[in-house]
Protein backbone atom coordinates (compact mmCIF):
# COMPACT_ATOMS: atom_id res chain seq x y z
CA UNK A 1 0.00 0.00 0.00
CA UNK A 2 2.16 3.12 -1.29
CA UNK A 3 2.12 6.10 0.84
CA UNK A 4 0.79 7.74 -2.27
CA UNK A 5 -2.48 5.95 -2.78
CA UNK A 6 -5.49 7.62 -2.02
CA UNK A 7 -7.87 6.98 1.21
CA UNK A 8 -11.03 6.91 0.92
CA UNK A 9 -13.80 7.92 2.96
CA UNK A 10 -17.68 7.04 3.43
CA UNK A 11 -19.32 8.90 5.96
CA UNK A 12 -22.85 6.91 6.47
CA UNK A 13 -25.28 9.36 8.53
CA UNK A 14 -28.93 7.95 9.39
CA UNK A 15 -31.06 11.05 9.68
CA UNK A 16 -34.18 10.85 12.48
CA UNK A 17 -36.34 10.02 9.71
CA UNK A 18 -34.60 7.04 8.61
CA UNK A 19 -32.75 7.48 5.66
CA UNK A 20 -29.62 6.54 4.92
CA UNK A 21 -27.31 9.26 3.41
CA UNK A 22 -23.49 9.55 2.27
CA UNK A 23 -20.60 11.97 2.24
CA UNK A 24 -17.30 11.27 0.22
CA UNK A 25 -15.26 13.27 -1.66
CA UNK A 26 -16.04 16.82 -2.21
CA UNK A 27 -18.72 17.50 -4.77
CA UNK A 28 -19.36 13.78 -5.08
CA UNK A 29 -22.76 13.21 -5.02
CA UNK A 30 -23.38 10.23 -6.92
CA UNK A 31 -24.96 8.17 -4.45
CA UNK A 32 -29.23 8.22 -3.99
CA UNK A 33 -30.45 8.54 -0.08
CA UNK A 34 -31.93 5.35 0.93
CA UNK A 35 -33.47 3.84 3.46
CA UNK A 36 -33.21 1.96 6.55
CA UNK A 37 -34.19 -1.74 5.73
CA UNK A 38 -35.14 -3.18 9.13
CA UNK A 39 -38.67 -4.95 9.56
CA UNK A 40 -39.77 -5.72 13.04
CA UNK A 41 -38.82 -9.61 12.47
CA UNK A 42 -35.29 -8.39 12.09
CA UNK A 43 -35.40 -5.85 14.67
CA UNK A 44 -36.36 -8.24 17.02
CA UNK A 45 -34.06 -10.85 16.17
CA UNK A 46 -30.90 -8.41 15.85
CA UNK A 47 -32.25 -6.89 20.08
CA UNK A 48 -32.32 -10.75 20.82
CA UNK A 49 -28.46 -11.10 19.73
CA UNK A 50 -27.77 -7.78 21.02
CA UNK A 51 -28.92 -8.98 24.85
CA UNK A 52 -26.95 -11.98 24.18
CA UNK A 53 -23.50 -10.32 23.47
CA UNK A 54 -24.10 -7.75 26.45
CA UNK A 55 -24.67 -10.75 28.83
CA UNK A 56 -21.85 -12.90 27.17
CA UNK A 57 -23.86 -15.32 26.04
CA UNK A 58 -23.06 -14.63 22.46
CA UNK A 59 -19.98 -17.31 21.91
CA UNK A 60 -19.69 -18.96 18.67
CA UNK A 61 -18.44 -17.15 15.49
CA UNK A 62 -21.42 -17.99 13.61
CA UNK A 63 -23.92 -16.25 15.93
CA UNK A 64 -21.77 -13.42 15.20
CA UNK A 65 -21.52 -13.88 11.94
CA UNK A 66 -25.55 -13.78 11.82
CA UNK A 67 -25.29 -10.65 14.14
CA UNK A 68 -23.20 -8.68 11.96
CA UNK A 69 -24.94 -10.05 8.45
CA UNK A 70 -28.13 -8.67 10.11
CA UNK A 71 -26.91 -5.36 11.22
CA UNK A 72 -25.13 -5.36 7.14
CA UNK A 73 -28.97 -5.66 6.00
CA UNK A 74 -30.16 -2.83 8.01
CA UNK A 75 -27.86 0.07 6.04
CA UNK A 76 -25.84 -1.80 2.91
CA UNK A 77 -28.04 -3.73 1.49
CA UNK A 78 -28.74 -0.99 -1.00
CA UNK A 79 -26.97 1.17 -3.35
CA UNK A 80 -24.96 2.30 -1.18
CA UNK A 81 -23.79 -0.66 0.49
CA UNK A 82 -23.09 -1.83 -3.61
CA UNK A 83 -20.54 1.58 -4.08
CA UNK A 84 -18.51 0.56 -0.56
CA UNK A 85 -17.88 -2.87 -1.89
CA UNK A 86 -17.02 -1.59 -5.30
CA UNK A 87 -14.70 0.85 -3.65
CA UNK A 88 -13.23 -1.42 -1.03
CA UNK A 89 -11.68 -4.06 -4.17
CA UNK A 90 -10.32 -0.28 -5.88
CA UNK A 91 -6.52 0.37 -5.33
CA UNK A 92 -6.33 2.23 -2.47
CA UNK A 93 -4.26 3.28 0.58
CA UNK A 94 -7.23 2.00 2.81
CA UNK A 95 -10.83 2.94 3.32
CA UNK A 96 -12.66 4.92 6.07
CA UNK A 97 -16.22 4.15 7.32
CA UNK A 98 -17.44 6.82 9.65
CA UNK A 99 -21.05 6.37 10.94
CA UNK A 100 -23.23 8.74 12.35
CA UNK A 101 -26.71 8.87 14.02
CA UNK A 102 -28.97 11.62 14.67
CA UNK A 103 -30.91 12.48 17.19
CA UNK A 104 -34.35 10.25 17.46
CA UNK A 105 -31.98 7.09 16.39
CA UNK A 106 -30.87 5.86 19.58
CA UNK A 107 -31.85 2.70 19.20
CA UNK A 108 -29.87 1.86 16.06
CA UNK A 109 -26.99 4.08 17.75
CA UNK A 110 -26.98 1.21 20.70
CA UNK A 111 -26.28 -2.01 18.23
CA UNK A 112 -22.46 -2.92 17.85
CA UNK A 113 -21.62 -1.92 14.25
CA UNK A 114 -18.41 -2.85 14.82
CA UNK A 115 -19.33 -6.29 14.05
CA UNK A 116 -20.66 -5.13 10.85
CA UNK A 117 -20.42 -8.34 8.34
CA UNK A 118 -20.47 -8.52 4.91
CA UNK A 119 -22.70 -11.90 3.86
CA UNK A 120 -21.20 -13.84 0.89
CA UNK A 121 -22.37 -13.49 -2.45
CA UNK A 122 -24.77 -16.62 -3.50
CA UNK A 123 -22.82 -17.70 -6.90
CA UNK A 124 -19.96 -15.24 -6.80
CA UNK A 125 -17.69 -17.92 -4.68
CA UNK A 126 -16.46 -15.07 -2.48
CA UNK A 127 -16.40 -15.27 1.43
CA UNK A 128 -17.88 -13.21 3.90
CA UNK A 129 -16.31 -10.76 6.06
CA UNK A 130 -16.16 -8.33 9.58
CA UNK A 131 -15.86 -4.84 7.98
CA UNK A 132 -13.76 -4.17 11.23
CA UNK A 133 -11.52 -6.91 10.64
CA UNK A 134 -10.42 -5.85 7.11
CA UNK A 135 -6.79 -4.77 6.91
CA UNK A 136 -7.42 -1.74 4.50
CA UNK A 137 -11.05 -0.82 6.25
CA UNK A 138 -11.41 1.88 9.33
CA UNK A 139 -14.64 1.87 10.86
CA UNK A 140 -15.20 4.10 13.50
CA UNK A 141 -18.93 6.82 14.70
CA UNK A 142 -18.70 9.68 14.33
CA UNK A 143 -20.98 12.98 16.30
CA UNK A 144 -21.99 16.14 14.40
CA UNK A 145 -21.42 18.89 16.39
CA UNK A 146 -22.00 22.56 16.44
CA UNK A 147 -19.25 22.87 19.08
CA UNK A 148 -16.00 24.14 17.70
CA UNK A 149 -13.29 20.97 16.64
CA UNK A 150 -10.69 20.59 19.08
CA UNK A 151 -7.45 19.42 17.77
CA UNK A 152 -5.93 15.96 18.31
CA UNK A 153 -2.50 16.81 17.68
CA UNK A 154 -0.17 17.64 20.89
CA UNK A 155 2.37 20.10 19.97
CA UNK A 156 5.13 18.65 21.90
CA UNK A 157 6.16 15.43 24.05
CA UNK A 158 5.57 13.91 26.38
CA UNK A 159 1.74 12.70 26.09
CA UNK A 160 0.57 13.80 29.77
CA UNK A 161 -1.67 10.95 31.05
CA UNK A 162 -3.90 10.86 34.00
CA UNK A 163 -4.58 6.99 34.94
CA UNK A 164 -7.40 6.78 37.31
CA UNK A 165 -7.92 3.46 38.89
CA UNK A 166 -11.41 3.40 41.33
CA UNK A 167 -11.78 0.41 43.56
CA UNK A 168 -14.59 1.25 45.47
CA UNK A 169 -15.81 -1.57 48.46
CA UNK A 170 -16.77 -4.45 47.38
CA UNK A 171 -15.40 -3.21 43.48
CA UNK A 172 -11.95 -4.78 43.08
CA UNK A 173 -9.76 -3.90 40.20
CA UNK A 174 -6.59 -4.81 38.72
CA UNK A 175 -4.98 -1.99 37.28
CA UNK A 176 -1.35 -2.89 37.74
CA UNK A 177 -0.59 -4.36 34.39
CA UNK A 178 -2.10 -1.44 32.26
CA UNK A 179 -0.71 1.05 34.77
CA UNK A 180 2.83 -0.75 33.65
CA UNK A 181 2.49 -0.93 30.20
CA UNK A 182 1.85 3.15 30.37
CA UNK A 183 5.18 4.11 32.23
CA UNK A 184 6.75 1.79 29.52
CA UNK A 185 7.35 4.01 27.14
CA UNK A 186 9.60 6.23 29.58
CA UNK A 187 8.50 9.92 30.73
CA UNK A 188 9.62 11.43 27.63
CA UNK A 189 7.32 9.92 25.29
CA UNK A 190 4.12 9.59 27.98
CA UNK A 191 4.40 10.94 31.00
CA UNK A 192 1.75 9.23 33.47
CA UNK A 193 -0.02 10.67 36.89
CA UNK A 194 -1.06 7.71 38.93
CA UNK A 195 -4.67 8.14 40.54
CA UNK A 196 -4.83 5.00 42.60
CA UNK A 197 -7.45 3.58 44.85
CA UNK A 198 -5.36 4.39 47.94
CA UNK A 199 -3.00 6.22 49.44
CA UNK A 200 0.21 4.25 49.94
CA UNK A 201 -1.07 3.44 53.90
CA UNK A 202 -3.56 0.85 52.02
CA UNK A 203 -6.47 2.53 53.77
CA UNK A 204 -7.27 6.08 52.92
CA UNK A 205 -9.00 6.57 49.31
CA UNK A 206 -7.37 8.40 46.96
CA UNK A 207 -9.80 7.96 43.97
CA UNK A 208 -12.08 10.33 45.14
CA UNK A 209 -14.08 12.90 42.40
CA UNK A 210 -12.98 15.82 44.36
CA UNK A 211 -9.02 14.48 43.78
CA UNK A 212 -10.02 13.50 40.50
CA UNK A 213 -11.41 17.15 39.79
CA UNK A 214 -8.53 18.76 41.35
CA UNK A 215 -5.83 16.98 39.26
CA UNK A 216 -7.46 18.13 36.12
CA UNK A 217 -7.50 21.72 37.60
CA UNK A 218 -4.41 21.90 38.61
CA UNK A 219 -2.42 20.47 35.84
CA UNK A 220 -3.00 20.31 32.18
CA UNK A 221 -3.31 16.42 30.58
CA UNK A 222 -3.63 14.95 26.99
CA UNK A 223 -5.14 11.85 27.92
CA UNK A 224 -6.94 10.30 30.71
CA UNK A 225 -7.54 6.32 31.10
CA UNK A 226 -10.28 5.51 33.68
CA UNK A 227 -10.04 1.92 34.76
CA UNK A 228 -13.02 1.14 37.12
CA UNK A 229 -16.69 0.12 37.36
CA UNK A 230 -19.78 1.50 35.91
CA UNK A 231 -23.83 1.23 36.58
CA UNK A 232 -26.39 1.46 33.84
CA UNK A 233 -29.86 2.73 34.99
CA UNK A 234 -32.42 0.52 32.52
CA UNK A 235 -35.05 3.46 33.88
CA UNK A 236 -33.12 6.38 33.12
CA UNK A 237 -31.92 4.97 29.97
CA UNK A 238 -28.18 6.78 31.77
CA UNK A 239 -24.77 5.33 32.83
CA UNK A 240 -22.85 6.32 35.91
CA UNK A 241 -18.83 5.40 36.61
CA UNK A 242 -17.49 5.05 40.44
CA UNK A 243 -15.51 7.14 42.06
CA UNK A 244 -14.72 6.70 45.66
CA UNK A 245 -16.01 8.15 49.26
CA UNK A 246 -13.86 9.14 52.04
CA UNK A 247 -14.83 6.00 53.72
CA UNK A 248 -14.29 3.83 50.48
CA UNK A 249 -17.66 3.33 49.26
CA UNK A 250 -19.01 3.79 45.92
CA UNK A 251 -19.55 7.40 44.72
CA UNK A 252 -21.49 7.19 41.15
CA UNK A 253 -21.24 9.86 39.02
CA UNK A 254 -23.31 10.46 36.36
CA UNK A 255 -21.89 9.94 32.41
CA UNK A 256 -23.57 13.85 32.10
CA UNK A 257 -21.43 15.24 35.11
CA UNK A 258 -18.20 13.91 34.16
CA UNK A 259 -18.50 15.15 30.19
CA UNK A 260 -19.72 18.15 31.52
CA UNK A 261 -16.97 18.42 33.88
CA UNK A 262 -14.22 17.42 31.29
CA UNK A 263 -15.43 19.76 28.71
CA UNK A 264 -13.57 22.59 29.43
CA UNK A 265 -10.48 21.49 29.48
CA UNK A 266 -8.62 22.49 26.02
CA UNK A 267 -5.97 20.59 26.39
CA UNK A 268 -7.81 17.19 26.65
CA UNK A 269 -7.78 15.06 23.17
CA UNK A 270 -8.72 11.50 24.47
CA UNK A 271 -10.57 9.54 26.72
CA UNK A 272 -9.98 5.95 27.61
CA UNK A 273 -13.02 4.06 29.11
CA UNK A 274 -11.72 1.03 30.55
CA UNK A 275 -15.00 -0.81 32.38
CA UNK A 276 -14.39 -3.78 35.07
CA UNK A 277 -16.90 -6.89 35.14
CA UNK A 278 -19.30 -6.65 38.17
CA UNK A 279 -22.23 -7.32 39.83
CA UNK A 280 -23.44 -3.76 38.82
CA UNK A 281 -26.28 -3.46 36.19
CA UNK A 282 -24.51 -3.73 32.86
CA UNK A 283 -20.84 -1.41 33.55
CA UNK A 284 -20.01 -1.99 29.93
CA UNK A 285 -23.57 -0.38 28.77
CA UNK A 286 -22.74 2.68 31.59
CA UNK A 287 -19.51 3.39 30.05
CA UNK A 288 -20.50 3.18 26.94
CA UNK A 289 -23.17 5.86 27.45
CA UNK A 290 -20.41 8.10 29.30
CA UNK A 291 -18.01 7.68 25.98
CA UNK A 292 -20.98 9.29 23.87
CA UNK A 293 -21.51 11.87 26.23
CA UNK A 294 -18.07 13.20 26.19
CA UNK A 295 -17.88 12.77 22.08
CA UNK A 296 -21.08 14.96 22.63
CA UNK A 297 -19.10 17.48 24.66
CA UNK A 298 -16.18 17.89 22.07
CA UNK A 299 -13.58 15.25 23.11
CA UNK A 300 -11.93 14.85 20.05
CA UNK A 301 -11.72 11.21 20.27
CA UNK A 302 -13.37 8.55 23.21
CA UNK A 303 -12.78 4.90 23.27
CA UNK A 304 -15.56 2.94 25.79
CA UNK A 305 -16.00 -0.75 25.87
CA UNK A 306 -19.56 -1.20 24.94
CA UNK A 307 -20.00 -5.06 25.77
CA UNK A 308 -18.90 -7.70 28.28
CA UNK A 309 -15.09 -8.31 27.57
CA UNK A 310 -12.54 -10.77 29.24
CA UNK A 311 -10.14 -8.60 31.16
CA UNK A 312 -6.76 -9.90 29.86
CA UNK A 313 -8.22 -8.94 25.85
CA UNK A 314 -9.19 -5.57 27.51
CA UNK A 315 -5.53 -4.93 28.54
CA UNK A 316 -3.81 -6.42 25.30
CA UNK A 317 -6.28 -4.19 23.43
CA UNK A 318 -4.92 -1.05 25.37
CA UNK A 319 -1.62 -2.26 25.04
CA UNK A 320 -1.11 -2.23 21.29
CA UNK A 321 -3.55 1.10 21.06
CA UNK A 322 -0.95 2.99 22.66
CA UNK A 323 1.77 1.17 21.41
CA UNK A 324 0.52 2.23 17.75
CA UNK A 325 -0.55 5.81 19.13
CA UNK A 326 3.37 6.48 20.29
CA UNK A 327 4.47 5.10 16.65
CA UNK A 328 2.31 8.27 15.26
CA UNK A 329 -0.73 6.34 13.94
CA UNK A 330 -3.71 8.39 13.35
CA UNK A 331 -6.19 7.09 16.36
CA UNK A 332 -8.93 5.58 14.18
CA UNK A 333 -5.75 3.43 12.65
CA UNK A 334 -4.37 2.64 16.01
CA UNK A 335 -7.51 1.43 16.79
CA UNK A 336 -8.00 -0.66 14.44
CA UNK A 337 -3.94 -1.60 14.84
CA UNK A 338 -5.23 -3.15 18.29
CA UNK A 339 -8.29 -4.97 16.89
CA UNK A 340 -5.97 -6.75 14.75
CA UNK A 341 -4.01 -7.75 17.58
CA UNK A 342 -6.89 -9.31 19.60
CA UNK A 343 -7.50 -11.79 16.22
CA UNK A 344 -3.93 -12.36 15.66
CA UNK A 345 -3.10 -13.40 19.37
CA UNK A 346 -5.49 -14.89 20.77
CA UNK A 347 -6.13 -18.77 20.19
CA UNK A 348 -9.82 -18.66 21.79
CA UNK A 349 -12.49 -18.09 19.74
CA UNK A 350 -14.23 -16.20 22.59
CA UNK A 351 -11.30 -13.84 23.48
CA UNK A 352 -10.92 -13.61 19.13
CA UNK A 353 -14.13 -12.28 18.89
CA UNK A 354 -13.39 -9.23 21.02
CA UNK A 355 -11.91 -7.41 17.93
CA UNK A 356 -15.65 -5.73 17.77
CA UNK A 357 -16.32 -5.03 21.74
CA UNK A 358 -14.81 -1.78 21.80
CA UNK A 359 -16.10 1.77 20.36
CA UNK A 360 -14.34 4.67 18.73
CA UNK A 361 -16.29 8.46 18.62
CA UNK A 362 -13.69 10.49 16.64
CA UNK A 363 -14.53 13.72 15.06
CA UNK A 364 -11.63 14.37 13.10
CA UNK A 365 -9.05 11.81 11.65
CA UNK A 366 -5.44 12.36 12.80
CA UNK A 367 -2.12 11.08 14.85
CA UNK A 368 -1.90 12.33 18.32
CA UNK A 369 1.77 13.40 18.02
CA UNK A 370 3.28 15.10 15.03
CA UNK A 371 4.61 13.59 12.40
CA UNK A 372 8.41 13.38 11.44
CA UNK A 373 9.31 14.86 14.41
CA UNK A 374 11.81 13.44 17.31
CA UNK A 375 10.66 10.38 18.66
CA UNK A 376 11.42 10.52 22.64
CA UNK A 377 12.06 6.91 24.15
CA UNK A 378 11.82 5.38 20.21
CA UNK A 379 14.04 2.82 19.40
CA UNK A 380 12.47 1.87 15.54
CA UNK A 381 10.70 4.46 13.60
CA UNK A 382 6.86 4.73 13.41
CA UNK A 383 5.18 1.68 11.43
CA UNK A 384 3.28 1.52 8.12
CA UNK A 385 -0.35 1.75 8.99
CA UNK A 386 -1.30 -1.81 7.85
CA UNK A 387 1.39 -4.63 6.72
CA UNK A 388 0.05 -7.82 5.80
CA UNK A 389 2.19 -10.77 4.40
CA UNK A 390 1.31 -10.92 0.26
CA UNK A 391 1.55 -14.79 0.69
CA UNK A 392 1.25 -15.99 4.43
CA UNK A 393 -2.14 -16.81 4.48
CA UNK A 394 -2.27 -16.39 7.91
CA UNK A 395 -2.09 -12.74 7.43
CA UNK A 396 0.80 -12.38 9.99
CA UNK A 397 1.87 -8.56 10.35
CA UNK A 398 5.43 -8.74 9.16
CA UNK A 399 8.50 -7.31 11.06
CA UNK A 400 9.00 -3.05 11.73
CA UNK A 401 12.23 -3.82 9.52
CA UNK A 402 13.25 -1.57 6.20
CA UNK A 403 16.92 -0.19 4.95
CA UNK A 404 18.71 0.12 2.46
CA UNK A 405 21.48 1.11 4.95
CA UNK A 406 21.08 -2.14 7.10
CA UNK A 407 20.47 -4.28 4.45
CA UNK A 408 16.94 -4.92 5.94
CA UNK A 409 13.35 -4.52 4.74
CA UNK A 410 10.10 -5.12 5.82
CA UNK A 411 9.51 -9.21 6.70
CA UNK A 412 7.14 -11.46 7.21
CA UNK A 413 7.57 -12.60 11.21
CA UNK A 414 5.88 -16.43 9.44
CA UNK A 415 7.06 -17.00 5.69
CA UNK A 416 9.73 -14.64 6.18
CA UNK A 417 8.96 -13.26 3.08
CA UNK A 418 10.25 -9.82 2.49
CA UNK A 419 7.25 -6.96 1.37
CA UNK A 420 8.78 -3.94 -0.36
CA UNK A 421 6.79 -0.15 1.35
CA UNK A 422 7.94 2.79 0.96
CA UNK A 423 9.06 4.03 4.19
CA UNK A 424 10.30 7.56 5.54
CA UNK A 425 12.38 5.99 8.13
CA UNK A 426 13.78 2.19 9.05
CA UNK A 427 12.80 0.72 11.40
CA UNK A 428 15.82 -1.39 12.39
CA UNK A 429 18.13 1.49 12.63
CA UNK A 430 15.96 4.83 12.02
CA UNK A 431 17.87 6.02 9.59
CA UNK A 432 16.47 8.26 6.90
CA UNK A 433 15.16 6.55 3.74
CA UNK A 434 16.25 7.54 -0.16
CA UNK A 435 14.16 6.31 -2.66
CA UNK A 436 15.79 3.76 -4.44
CA UNK A 437 17.96 3.23 -1.89
CA UNK A 438 16.91 -0.06 0.07
CA UNK A 439 17.46 -3.38 -0.41
CA UNK A 440 13.58 -4.13 -1.63
CA UNK A 441 14.24 -2.23 -4.41
CA UNK A 442 15.19 -4.96 -6.07
CA UNK A 443 13.66 -6.13 -9.20
CA UNK A 444 13.95 -9.89 -8.59
CA UNK A 445 10.17 -11.42 -9.13
CA UNK A 446 8.26 -12.47 -6.08
CA UNK A 447 8.91 -16.11 -4.51
CA UNK A 448 5.83 -18.00 -4.58
CA UNK A 449 5.05 -19.50 -0.99
CA UNK A 450 6.72 -22.70 0.14
CA UNK A 451 5.53 -26.20 -0.28
CA UNK A 452 2.33 -27.12 0.95
CA UNK A 453 0.94 -23.54 1.59
CA UNK A 454 -2.22 -22.52 -0.49
CA UNK A 455 -1.70 -18.43 -1.54
CA UNK A 456 -5.61 -17.51 -1.43
CA UNK A 457 -5.29 -14.18 -0.27
CA UNK A 458 -8.95 -12.81 1.57
CA UNK A 459 -10.91 -9.98 0.72
CA UNK A 460 -8.97 -6.65 2.22
CA UNK A 461 -5.70 -8.72 2.67
CA UNK A 462 -3.80 -5.62 0.92
CA UNK A 463 -1.44 -7.86 -0.96
CA UNK A 464 1.11 -6.20 -2.86
CA UNK A 465 -0.44 -5.17 -6.49
CA UNK A 466 2.43 -3.77 -8.02
CA UNK A 467 4.59 -6.86 -7.94
CA UNK A 468 7.53 -5.20 -5.42
CA UNK A 469 7.61 -8.03 -3.00
CA UNK A 470 10.78 -9.79 -3.81
CA UNK A 471 11.91 -13.48 -2.55
CA UNK A 472 11.86 -15.29 0.70
CA UNK A 473 15.11 -14.25 2.99
CA UNK A 474 17.66 -16.50 3.61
Amino acid sequence: MPLDDPIKVFRVKVGKDGTIRVEREQGSGDLPNCAVKVDDLQRRTTQVLVTMLREGRLAGEEEFKVLGANLYRVLFENEIGEAVTKTFYQRMRFMRVELEFEKGQETLSSWPWEYLYCPEEEGQGGTGYFLADQVKLILTRRLRLDLPLRSLRIDKLPMKVLFVASSPKGFDVEYENVLELLESFGPEMIKVTPLLPYEPDGITPKATWLNFTAMVDNEEFHAIHFLGHGKWDAGTKAGTILFMKKDGTADPRSDNEVATTLMGYSSLRLVFLQACESAQSDPYQAFSGVAQQLAQKAIPAVVGMQYKINQQVANRFAKAFYEALAQRLTVDAALQNARRTIKDEFSDQTQKLGFGLPVLYLRESDSMFAPGGPAAAQEKAPLSEFVPCPWCQARNKVADKFCGNCSGSLVCSNCKTRVDQPRKFCGECSAALIPGASAASSTQPPAAPSAGDSFAPKVGSGGNSSGSSIGPTT
